[in-house]
């Protein structure tokens, strides 16, 4: 009978144990599934922040992009706009120098014009004069 309450006993004892054993695994295992927990909602955190930085980013090369093309276009525009006026001021300076000629040829025909002329007053002021002496040489001749 002592044996069998001696062994009864070391069964009770070593399922008590076995309990303590088994609840302290469990609170391990509660633990790990706790720090699981933890771990995956930081992970989920972090994706989510991972994609709005993500978006961020898009949206920031985006304005880039369109910033780019701007700046391209405004070129494009600015270069076309330079060439235009180089072509103006070409055409200009030409339309200058044409009016320069032109008014150096207006000056050369003046001159001609002006001696001509000159020419012309000498030639009357000749005539002038020959006919008064031609006046003056008929008075005589009447008287």
């Amino acid at each position: 009978q002592a044996q069998l309450e001696t062994a009864h006993s070391e069964a009770l004892r070593s399922f008590a144990d076995e309990r303590g054993q088994a609840a302290e695994a469990t609170a391990e295992v509660s633990k790990a599934n706790e720090w699981a927990r933890r771990a995956r909602a930081e992970f989920e955190q972090l994706l989510a922040e991972r994609d709005a930085l993500r978006v961020a980013a898009d949206q920031e090369r985006a304005k880039a992009e369109a910033a780019e093309r701007t700046i391209a276009d405004m070129t494009s525009v600015g270069n076309a706009r330079f060439a235009e006026s180089e072509a103006r001021g070409a055409e200009a300076a030409r339309l200058l120098e044409a009016s320069r000629a032109e008014v150096v040829a207006l000056q050369a025909r003046a001159e001609d014009v002006e001696r001509e002329l000159q020419k012309q007053r000498e030639a009357l002021a000749q005539a002038q004069q020959a006919v008064a002496a031609a006046e003056s040489r008929t008075v005589e001749l009447e008287a």
